[in-house]
């Protein structure tokens, strides 16, 4: 919610509570914004590794909010994904691919 708020403030853009209000589904009007950051001036390699690797690994070792699919961190399915799509293609909503064969004619 934080970083919701940060981003939407930053970028003068719209935060989550303003995006439904669109009704165009996909993140239609989200507020983007890029901020590099660079560990290495805060912390070791090392350092860095052992923060990430504990979080995951509480993650993992949490009880299950959901037991038909299990709990995440941002981006962990994004490599089984990609390899999914490099076979079968890239999954798009259907208002969205309308949208682009819309555009060819």
């Amino acid at each position: 919610m934080a970083l919701d708020l940060i981003l939407a403030i930053l970028s003068n853009g719209r935060s989550t509570s303003e995006i439904d209000k669109l009704d165009k589904g996909s993140c239609e009007g989200c507020s983007r914004i890029f901020i590099a950051i660079d560990p290495s001036v805060f912390a070791s390699e090392e350092e860095v590794s052992d923060i990430v690797g504990g979080t995951k690994e509480q993650l993992h070792n949490a009880e299950r909010t959901n037991e038909k699919s299990p709990d995440r961190y941002p981006g962990e399915g994004i490599l089984s994904i990609r390899k999914k799509s490099m076979i079968g293609g890239i999954l798009i909503e259907d208002r969205v691919r309308n949208e682009v064969k819309g555009l060819s004619r």
